[in-house]
């Protein structure tokens, strides 16, 4: 297993502000499309690959970084029962290493559920235990969380790398900075370096999709992803599922509506309806003619079965992040119309198998090169740079601390009385 590097240059409408990005990548065919990639979306960008230290500005060459693996204490970090299903499965290509699975003290999102249903030793996140354990790096799969935070900072106090591992499709760029606060970040494809403002990335594509086999037959019903969570747009929920409802009947195709684990909503309304986990989905999408969803993981999951997927997003919702949209196997609707439309050219399309795999190499998944290899090859085998203590720590370690978060949060309510 090799890596390869590549110098990204972007240039600003100023000239002399130019922004120089790394991007490490798997040393296979994959990567040439990734870079092929990122010209296309980033026309006035230019690429130099690594030749070697002492010429780095020369484009078109290729050079292994030669490094040899390194016996390693890592700890993965999971705050939910799907966090937990991909850090497992990075997990099983470092056994040769000393490995600690780690949750949130106050599991809200079923991640001991999973970790206990195979029967993985796991312990509750506390400073005196990363203090003790003292990993060489530290990889979480949400940088962005109040907690999360907190605990980079207290990786930074002891002077431990912190990797961030995209979990799934991200919207980039808003308020919560998504993988933006870790000190490295390993990446699903060229796709999110485009969309992903940093100044360093591993691309590795993404674990969780790796050992998915495609659909085993054409499929029975039409699934319907109803995850309408944590007060995002839940007031459209129903009349969502009223239109896909009504133009399902019209065109005589049967469906079966997916709610999510915490998506609350009352759905008995509809006499086809099966909950959702992080284990049962795949099984769920093994019969499916097509999904119909708004922003979710499960866009790529379809997609790596060979399932064909609408986009329906009537309300408006904006996504910063880009799913190059192709009206084939990704298809978008905004209306009612729309969406009838992409019903039409979906329900009977054979999906070009070649063309899906250039989509999945972009997005989510090296075909010629693991996730879970390239991941446990980068752990192993790179000393990562770790960053000081900031000042902006400083300030998390106390505002963040979970005292001072319950008061502030009765403040608020109080206030908001």
């Amino acid at each position: 297993m090799q890596l390869r590097k590549f110098y990204f240059y972007h240039f600003h409408k100023n000239v002399s502000d130019i922004d120089i990005i790394n991007i490490w990548l798997p040393l296979a065919k994959d990567s040439e499309q990734m870079i092929d990639h990122i010209r296309v979306k980033i026309p006035n960008a230019e690429i130099s690959v690594e030749k070697a230290l002492e010429d780095i500005f020369t484009p078109g060459f290729i050079t292994p970084i030669s490094t040899q693996s390194t016996f390693r204490k890592i700890i993965l970090y999971a705050q939910s029962d799907t966090l937990a299903n991909s850090a497992y499965k990075v997990g099983e290509s470092l056994n040769e290493h000393q490995l600690l699975y780690l949750i949130p003290k106050k599991s809200k999102e079923k991640a001991e559920v999973f970790f206990n249903s195979r029967k993985v030793p796991h312990q509750k996140y506390s400073y005196s235990l990363l203090r003790s354990f003292r990993p060489d790096v530290f990889v979480m799969l949400n940088d962005w969380s109040k907690e999360a935070q907190r605990i980079i900072a207290h990786c930074h106090l002891l002077k431990i790398p912190v990797i961030c591992l995209q979990e799934s499709v991200i919207d980039f760029g808003d308020k919560y900075k998504r993988m933006q606060w870790a000190d490295e970040v390993f990446v699903q494809g060229s796709q999110t370096v485009i969309d992903l403002p940093r100044s360093s990335y591993y691309i590795t594509g993404n674990p969780r999709y790796e050992n998915i086999s495609k659909r085993k037959n054409e499929g029975s019903y039409v699934l319907i992803n109803c995850n309408f969570t944590y007060g995002i747009f839940e007031d459209k929920r129903e009349a969502w599922l009223d239109d896909i409802h009504d133009i399902l009947v019209t065109e005589n195709l049967e469906y079966v509506i997916s709610q999510h684990p915490r998506d609350t909503g009352n759905l008995s309304k509809y006499n086809k309806t099966i909950l959702s986990s992080s284990a049962s989905i795949v099984d769920q999408l093994n019969n499916t003619k097509f999904l119909i969803t708004r922003f979710s993981s499960l866009i790529h999951e379809a997609l790596v079965m060979g399932i064909p997927v609408i986009y329906y997003n009537p309300h408006g919702e904006k996504m910063l992040y880009d799913f190059e949209f192709d009206g084939k196997i990704v298809q978008f609707a905004r209306s009612r119309e729309e969406l009838a439309n992409c019903v039409k050219t979906v329900k009977d399309l054979i999906v070009d198998e070649n063309y899906l795999n250039q989509y999945l190499t972009k997005h989510c998944i090296c075909k010629t090169s693991p996730p879970s290899v390239n991941i446990a090859f980068i752990l192993t085998s790179t000393n990562f740079d770790p960053v000081k203590l900031t000042a902006t720590d400083v300030v998390k370690l106390g505002l963040y601390h979970p005292m001072v978060k319950n008061i502030l949060s009765k403040i608020r309510r109080f206030f908001t009385k």
